[in-house]
């Protein structure tokens, strides 16, 4: 039997100044955008969860993947 292999998933929420900043990060193989199917990833279901939190979405693939949403604050369009 080969070596198993393991990702550590790390999930965050903190306050940062104005803004709530949730991220989800590992330290995976991470992925390009080409190769990724948004609906497939989840994605899709992330980018509309930005929108409906008014927020921001900001995605990294270096070292694993991150994917970061921050909202509230200055980037609520109802402030």
């Amino acid at each position: 039997k080969g070596e198993r292999n393991r990702v550590t998933v790390k999930i965050a929420l903190v306050k940062e100044s104005q803004d709530w900043v949730l991220s989800v990060a590992d330290d995976g193989p991470g992925f390009t955008f080409r190769e990724t199917d948004r609906r497939a990833s989840g994605l899709g279901f992330v980018s509309g969860l930005a929108r409906q939190l008014r927020g921001a979405l900001e995605i990294t693939a270096d070292r694993g993947a991150r994917c970061v949403v921050r909202f509230g604050g200055r980037h609520n369009a109802d402030s």
